[in-house]
């Protein structure tokens, strides 16, 4: 009944790490890189999610949530970034990170869209992410009271999945009762002024239709439709060109898209 957040898939790397036994060396950072210290959890995903510690020595784990922990080794550079090491015999065995705040990004070297997103444990966006995964759970199993107030947590504290999520619900909920246009629309512009997507403009879409704004629907829908047109990498991607033209047929007719 309800989308994905829409996030632009992630380079999977949990297989490589698996095979990985011999470390990289590297020096001790220095004291310039304590913002690098600390455990990070990877956000990009509600399962098998990645928490990354950064040590002062120099080493640091990777695990996942089932326990299985990998080893690697980092070291700080001079552009105010650092280098994650992991192996020695794949041909992708580094990555960069940066900093801002409590949000760290590696970066493996892929283009665009291939980075993972990771926030510093406790901090105010990791706790947003994770009330977002908790509305999520709830939400699939149908307990939309609890699922909404998490979601609403994680918007209101800037998640933008949540955001996108929420708009997603109150604009094409299959129950009368949890539509609304206008909060609808309110966390789809948010959600589009942080990540302008073409699964948000989609969700935008679809949230002024529902508030009566088919005008202004019919060209966000239109404008996604024309992103999608030019991804090369989105999976399944003709059958989501059929939704996204089905849609926009509607706004034209003057009707919202509710969720089968």
């Amino acid at each position: 009944m309800f989308r994905r957040d829409g996030r632009i898939p992630r380079f999977c790397l949990y297989g490589a790490l698996a095979s990985v036994l011999v470390l990289a060396a590297c020096d001790v950072p220095p004291v310039s890189s304590a913002r690098f210290l600390g455990d990070w959890k990877d956000v990009d995903s509600d399962v098998d999610q990645i928490v990354l510690q950064l040590l002062p020595s120099g080493s640091c784990t990777l695990r996942s949530e089932g326990d299985e922990i990998h080893f690697c080794r980092w070291s700080a550079g001079r552009d105010e970034k650092i280098v994650l090491r992991y192996g020695l015999f794949l041909p992708l065995n580094s990555a960069r990170a940066s900093v801002t705040g409590d949000e760290m990004t590696l970066d493996f070297g892929n283009g665009p869209g291939k980075d993972w997103i990771l926030y510093r444990i406790g901090s105010p966006k990791e706790k947003a992410s994770a009330a977002y995964f908790r509305g999520k759970a709830l939400i699939d199993s149908a307990s939309y009271e609890k699922g909404i107030a998490e979601w609403t947590l994680a918007a209101d504290r800037g998640h933008p999945g949540a955001q996108n999520s929420l708009a997603w619900l109150y604009a094409t909920a299959k129950l009368p009762e949890l539509r609304d246009g206008k909060k609808a629309v309110a966390y789809a512009e948010k959600a589009t002024a942080r990540l302008h997507h073409f699964m948000y403009l989609d969700t935008l879409a679809a949230s002024l239709a529902r508030d009566e704004q088919f005008e202004r629907a019919v060209t966000i829908e239109t404008e996604a439709l024309a992103s999608l047109e030019r991804s090369e990498s989105w999976p399944e991607k003709e059958a989501a060109l059929t939704r996204f033209r089905n849609r926009l047929a509607l706004y034209k007719a003057g009707q919202p898209y509710t969720a089968p």
